[in-house]
């Protein structure tokens, strides 16, 4: 089994961008575009994404929805994602996040 780590929080146009949006939390979630953005310039020869937070790779997973991304995407869950404020309308929004994702792995329900 072989597999690479993607480095975080190196400084840069999208680790700034990705402390904007900490601070300005957008309605949809994006995930941070720092990481993302690192994994879509490493998919050469790759089998598949382990995402270990479902907050931090919502891009890809909206690519995988739609067909862009073709390699399977698993993504472990630490919590139910239909938690907190506007959630009747965010629900639509997991629903196609999740639809990007092979299989998701949770810690609870």
């Amino acid at each position: 089994l072989d597999f690479e780590l993607i480095r975080l929080w190196e400084p840069g146009i999208f680790y700034e961008l990705d402390n904007f949006f900490i601070q300005n939390r957008p309605y949809i979630p994006i995930g941070r575009l720092e990481t993302q953005f690192k994994v879509l310039g490493k998919l050469n020869g790759v089998d598949a994404i382990l995402s270990l937070k479902e907050t931090e790779s919502s891009l890809l997973h909206y690519l995988r929805a739609i067909g862009y991304l073709k390699i399977p995407i698993v993504t472990l869950v630490h919590h139910s994602q239909d938690i907190g404020r506007f959630n009747k309308w965010k629900s639509p929004i997991f629903k196609f996040l999740n639809h990007g994702s092979d299989a998701i792995l949770s810690f609870s329900e």
